[in-house]
């Protein structure tokens, strides 16, 4: 039988945060940064909702990187299966990309403005409530003594980034018309489609993942990012 994990016991959760990594690693990409230790010591006394949230993400971005992945690979689109392929790929992507950027503002805001979180769990638009916070705090001090840093550049990047998933996500594919089938059957050039947007998002995956690991791990990530133990 295969195993079941405790993931309120902290030898659980580092064995499967070990084999989570080595899963990705197999899989030729690293989330070893992402330390579900430190998350569940840093935070599963004091606010267990802050260490689930850091499982959901590793999660997330190992499901969101596999696809990526494999939405390259089919990108060819020489024969109906591989347009099949690609398409289904392209709605697990922006489905998976919808469902990282929820997490990682619950954890931007739960971490670095713990008193400020019910407002923005009830603002009509946490995008929009998620964006004015960072524009004015661009500077956060978080539990563990760390200083993050939010440019607005990047702010202002994440929150258009989003505001594309959306579009792309909701109004076509839910509830009106497919795009995604429009442009993956019937364009020939990727470049004149929403794929050609990926590179943004793979050019600004670093700076995601070094403010999460910051907010989870705090010195102890910063110390092995200057030895290049991490990435």
């Amino acid at each position: 039988m295969h195993h079941i994990y405790d993931f309120t016991k902290e030898k659980d959760i580092a064995q499967f945060n070990d084999e989570l990594d080595m899963l990705s690693y197999s899989q030729k990409f690293s989330i070893s940064g992402l330390n579900l230790v430190d998350a569940y010591k840093n935070y599963y006394g004091t606010d267990n909702r802050v260490y689930y949230i850091a499982i959901d993400l590793k999660l997330n971005l190992h499901h969101l990187f596999v696809t990526l992945r494999e939405l390259n690979r089919s990108q060819s689109r020489f024969d109906l299966i591989s347009q099949i392929d690609f398409h289904r790929n392209w709605i697990n992507f922006v489905t998976l990309y919808r469902s990282f950027y929820e997490k990682y503002m619950n954890l931007v805001v739960k971490v670095g403005f713990p008193d400020g979180f019910k407002s923005f769990e009830s603002a009509k638009s946490k995008n929009n409530k998620f964006k004015s916070i960072l524009i004015k705090h661009q500077l956060v001090l978080l539990p563990t003594k760390m200083v993050v840093n939010f440019p607005v550049e990047f702010t202002e990047w994440t929150y258009n980034f989003i505001c594309f998933i959306n579009d792309q996500y909701r109004t076509p594919e839910v509830h009106g018309h497919g795009l995604a089938r429009k442009w993956v059957f019937q364009t020939e050039k990727l470049s004149e489609t929403p794929f050609n947007k990926l590179h943004e998002l793979i050019n600004h995956m670093g700076q995601f993942f070094s403010i999460i690991c910051c907010i989870l791990s705090g010195r102890e990530y910063a110390e092995e990012l200057k030895k290049g133990v991490v990435q």
